[in-house]
């Protein structure tokens, strides 16, 4: 209101610098200047426009994260299956190579979890003179 009114009205010369000093003594006491409802419905509009980016940024990085999540799991289910593939087929050699002598394995072998000894358990059951051989691997 004060801004329309200086706007529109115009003080003497004589009149403006007391006028001054009042308005600038009564922001001090108050610690803040004089808002118009104008600027306070804009402040309110860029509370709401920040409000709205703000959730669109963090709905955008809750994709974001949920898509690496999801591409994390997709890793690890891979990985299980690779290993339970592995499994499977040193469980098959085994079997072909030494008949109901590799049941004994069976479980030893589908609790092992790391990949690299289950490859290395798989090349050595192609060439292990027993299957109680193979044992010495992981224990």
């Amino acid at each position: 209101m004060f801004r329309l009114i200086d706007w529109v009205i115009e003080l003497p010369p004589e009149l403006a610098r007391p006028f001054q000093h009042q308005v600038f003594e009564i922001q001090e006491t108050k610690q803040m200047p004089y808002v118009t409802s104008i600027e306070r419905l804009a402040k309110e509009d860029g509370r709401a426009e920040g409000l709205i980016l703000g959730l669109a940024q963090g709905r955008e990085e809750g994709r974001e994260e949920g898509r690496e999540e999801g591409r994390e799991e997709g890793r690890e289910e891979g990985r299980e299956e690779g290993r339970e593939f592995l499994k499977r087929g040193i469980l098959r050699l085994l079997q072909v190579r030494f008949g109901d002598a590799a049941n004994g394995l069976l479980p030893e072998i589908d609790a092992l979890a790391d990949t690299a000894l289950l490859e290395k358990v798989l090349d050595q059951a192609a060439v292990v003179a027993t299957a109680a051989d193979l044992r010495k691997l992981w224990n």
